[in-house]
């Protein structure tokens, strides 16, 4: 997988958490089986508010040259997604989500992948 590509959709899908999580906090985590509290609340949003910076990032250096830049956010969105299904699989397993968790899973697990894709076989210079 191209960089270009992995990006794009890592943006897209961080965009899409993002506004979720800022607009409809209650709402996106009921769909996990869980009720917020005021600070739950506060914490979605900051969680949101994260992952907008990111995906904000991520579509400007998508169309970047190849550059070092590149390659040392590869690394850190392949460690951060490695981070995530773990957290994942831990949520999953402890029923601190429902079964849409395994979704959320899985989509992680494939981001892991084309990260994977990226550092390993070098086509950030692609």
């Amino acid at each position: 997988m191209k960089y270009k590509s992995i990006a794009s959709i890592t943006a897209i899908l961080t965009f899409i958490n993002a506004i979720l999580f800022l607009a409809l906090p209650a709402l996106t985590m009921s769909m996990f089986g869980r009720t917020l509290s005021t600070t739950g609340i506060m914490n979605t949003r900051i969680s949101g508010a994260c992952a907008l910076g990111l995906s904000l990032v991520l579509w400007q250096l998508k169309d970047l040259p190849p550059s070092r830049m590149q390659t040392a956010i590869s690394k850190s969105l392949l460690l951060t997604m490695i981070v995530l299904v773990i957290i994942d699989l831990h949520g999953i397993l402890t029923g601190a989500v429902n079964q849409f968790g395994w979704i959320i899973f899985f989509v992680d697990i494939l981001m892991v992948a084309g990260f994977l894709s990226v550092v390993f076989t070098g086509t950030i210079n692609n």
